[in-house]
């Protein structure tokens, strides 16, 4: 229709159907796909002022829901993509910098007493504590006196959660994690030739074999903790074998963890992509076509697999999950319409010297506090009003508002300064929701229930992953 704001698409059948972004229903459509199938909106040019009284607001109730303490900015092991290898313009490089116990407190209590607030209104919430690096357990006797201390302070459950290379594991270090249930996430990238081409020691020797070992003590030490707690967390890129990769977790189903997460290798302010041919970039994206049709074949069948579930499967699930009959100005705050950007003091993450920052994912280089004075209301302000001005102020006529996940992190230079990253496109994201609408609607247009494109953790566990 004419006031549609959003796009068209088809599905293998020919069927045509028109996604509103007003409403988030999608129609099928009688007409012929139209010449222009992405419809965008009208562009205002609004004053998107920011009233940080507006912002505590927000945050008294939406806010505090996660603390991350960056413990370490030091690592045993120097994995070729990471972002903090040098091959990343946006972000610091590995160094000896550790948090002191001192700021680990003042950050936890703070934060615990920011929570209280939040929790008064929202009576179910948990706090979360994370601990990342560099490699958190290069800071191992730092978070044992952080959880000691949580303890002391706080009467109720805390969910504390780390992710490690697993190389310093050991029984006291896994008995400490499984006695604070701690979620413990572990980097693995597929069998020992895939992991080791990138996951390598500073003299270049894979860390397979002495990761894979740890994983194991814990599997035997403490069985329902390694079942429950314990998942795994992937990386890939151009160059990894993804059908390997595959086997790799459907063979060793019943002894790896969860698969919790399948990132590739991060492509914004880095060459890493440019070390690949345009041959390995087609043998890529044929493997992923392949993986994607063995994952509709497997839902067919009823057969669960945990790689292609959070490959393809988690993709569907947020379309088929999406919010519906709710206006996008009522989904978000009004001083930060637009994009998946946080209000900054959603989530925290402090770093070594005690700054407070968006998210471990964001540059250090914006702070919104420290740990002495907590958060600075007008240092949040100045973010979002940036943020509006140089990164939003052409979203109001975007075709997928609600979809929109970009944040702060897509977008924040080694200065600390919000720009559109060389390669960013809109038009290439809006294309990839378009394709994936299409391809969601093709396995309903197979009969596939949907209640089987993504199965919850506790299912995956009964099937012995």
């Amino acid at each position: 229709s004419s006031d549609l704001r959003g796009f068209y698409f088809k599905t293998n059948k020919g069927n045509l159907y028109g996604y509103d972004d007003y409403t988030g229903n999608v129609n099928i459509c009688e007409e012929e796909m139209p010449i222009n199938p992405i419809v965008s909106g009208k562009l205002n040019t609004e004053d998107l002022t920011v009233d940080k009284n507006e912002i505590k607001e927000y945050l008294n109730l939406n806010g505090f829901r996660q603390l991350v303490l960056m413990i370490t900015e030091e690592c045993n092991i120097r994995c070729k993509y990471c972002v903090y290898s040098g091959n990343y313009s946006n972000t610091r490089e590995h160094n000896n910098s550790s948090m002191s116990v001192d700021t680990a407190k003042k950050a936890v209590k703070q934060y615990l007493l920011s929570f209280k607030d939040v929790k008064y209104k929202n009576p179910f919430l948990t706090p979360s504590i994370g601990f990342y690096g560099g490699e958190p357990l290069l800071n191992y006797q730092l978070i044992k006196e952080v959880v000691q201390y949580c303890k002391e302070i706080y009467p109720n459950n805390i969910q504390f959660n780390t992710t490690t290379n697993a190389v310093l594991l050991d029984e006291e270090k896994i008995m400490f994690f499984a006695s604070n249930n701690f979620a413990l996430s572990i980097s693995l990238n597929g069998d020992k030739e895939e992991h080791d081409r990138l996951r390598v020691f500073r003299n270049g020797d894979g860390t397979f074999e002495l990761m894979s070992k740890n994983l194991n003590k814990i599997r035997l030490l403490y069985p329902e903790y390694y079942k429950s707690n314990c998942s795994i967390i992937i990386t890939f890129d151009t160059k990894t074998n993804l059908t390997n990769l595959n086997n790799f977790i459907a063979d060793n189903k019943n002894i790896l963890p969860t698969v919790a997460r399948i990132n590739p290798v991060s492509n914004l302010f880095t060459d890493w992509y440019d070390q690949y041919s345009e041959e390995d970039k087609l043998n890529h994206k044929n493997e992923l076509l392949e993986l994607r049709e063995l994952y509709s074949k497997q839902l067919k069948e009823d057969e669960v697999n945990p790689l292609l579930t959070n490959l393809f499967g988690l993709d569907y699930f947020r379309i088929l999950n999406r919010i519906l009959n709710i206006k996008p100005e009522q989904l978000r705050p009004k001083f930060l319409k637009y994009t998946g950007a946080c209000v900054p003091g959603t989530k925290l993450a402090v770093n070594c010297n005690g700054d407070l920052i968006c998210c471990e994912r964001v540059s250090e280089s914006i702070t919104i506090g420290n740990v002495d004075s907590w958060i600075d209301y007008d240092k949040v302000s100045d973010i979002i009003c940036k943020y509006n001005s140089i990164i939003t102020k052409e979203c109001s006529s975007c075709p997928i508002q609600r979809l929109c996940d970009l944040c702060y992190s897509h977008f924040t230079n080694g200065n600390g300064e919000f720009v559109k990253p060389s390669g960013f496109s809109c038009e290439k994201i809006v294309d990839y929701y378009r394709n994936l609408f299409s391809k969601t609607w093709d396995l309903m247009e197979d009969g596939i229930d949907l209640e089987d494109i993504i199965r919850t953790k506790k299912e995956k566990r009964n099937c012995g992953v």
